[in-house]
């Protein structure tokens, strides 16, 4: 009867370890994040995190200017026709195997037929993030003094006012202007940082991790959401989602599109094809919009957080490139540069 006692927690543990590795390996949210005063949060300059999901685990890596991907000089080369490229998360490439994203593999597209034209990622991860990255879009021009901008946004405007922070190893997720946020999660992760033998016992043990998953998958409670926070991501977040009325965010838009263009730049949205109102509002303002399908299918899709894959990147780009090279020979950028538009990088 001892033996067996003993057998029976060494089998599950067994079990657990070879069949659900994929899913209940160790967490980790990347610790690359410095809060900001106007965009909420932005990536420590040359930092590196590690990132850990059922679906991938890698380290990533933020370039010197603060973004992800190739490092780039804040001055433009004389000559040059810089594009300045602002989505979310599926911009940055931050969930993707390779860390490559459709604003990689645009421009890889792009500088394959010029050597003229330089493409930089100015994105950032976080959902809902519409005001912020038309700030982010402002300090661009500003800054990079780009002469074509991109902006991935939605209409009408959708913000969560979000400030991101790193706290003993974790990203905690708040409002700024809402102290008792802050409070809250910070209280939480001291909580669950105070359990050492529990987290001990946690982190030895997939049998363990399995037994806690089943538990805050079926309750609500409180103590629930502190093991999903710490077992799932090592990411709290909770704060609401806020809109703004069209009118005011087409408004902001047009404001935007002014200022851009007496600095020289010209300002295109960017919007998934299924977006109605964006359509519309593209229309009504005569804002300069470029629309694409967002694959669904299982390959391009990753099955456990619903962002795109190598793949489904590869067909955003595509669809990028086939729209925007027909502009810019209509814009004259690509006159003296012989090019076919069949001619794509592979």
């Amino acid at each position: 009867m001892g033996i067996s006692l003993l057998i029976i927690p060494l089998v599950a543990e067994i079990v657990t370890r070879v069949r659900y590795d994929h899913h209940l390996r160790h967490r980790s949210f990347p610790c690359i994040y410095e809060p900001d005063p106007v965009l909420g949060y932005r990536y420590k300059p040359s930092s590196t995190g590690l990132l850990c999901i059922p679906d991938l685990c890698r380290t990533v890596q933020i370039n010197e200017s603060g973004y992800f991907g190739t490092p780039f000089s804040e001055k433009k080369r004389p000559g040059d026709y810089r594009i300045a490229v602002i989505s979310h998360s599926d911009g940055t490439g931050i969930w993707t195997v390779d860390g490559e994203s459709f604003v990689t593999l645009f421009r890889r597209r792009i500088e394959a037929i010029s050597d003229h034209i330089e493409v930089l990622n100015l994105s950032v991860d976080g959902k809902d993030r519409d005001l912020e990255h038309l700030a982010l879009a402002r300090e661009a021009v500003r800054r990079y003094a780009p002469d074509l901008v991109l902006l991935h946004i939605h209409v009408p405007f959708v913000s969560r006012h979000q400030t991101r922070e790193v706290y003993r190893g974790y990203v905690i997720t708040y409002r700024a202007d809402w102290p008792e946020t802050r409070a809250t999660a910070t209280r939480a992760i001291d909580y669950i940082e105070s359990q050492t033998f529990a987290k001990a016992v946690y982190e030895a043990s997939y049998f363990v991790r399995a037994l806690t998953a089943a538990y805050f998958t079926r309750s609500s409670s409180s103590l629930a959401w502190l093991l999903q926070t710490n077992m799932t991501n090592k990411y709290l977040a909770g704060t609401p989602a806020i809109p703004e009325s069209a009118k005011r965010s087409i408004e902001e838009l047009l404001e935007a599109r002014r200022a851009f263009a007496g600095a020289g730049a010209r300002l295109v949205l960017l919007g998934e094809k299924g977006n109605k109102s964006l359509k519309q509002a593209s229309v009504d303002s005569e804002l300069d919009l470029v629309t694409f399908d967002v694959p669904s299918d299982e390959d391009s899709v990753l099955p456990n957080n619903a962002h795109l894959t190598h793949k489904g990147h590869d067909a955003v780009a595509e669809e990028l490139y086939d729209q925007l090279v027909p502009r810019l020979r209509e814009w004259g950028v690509l006159d003296g540069h012989p090019f076919t538009i069949e001619a794509k990088a592979p």
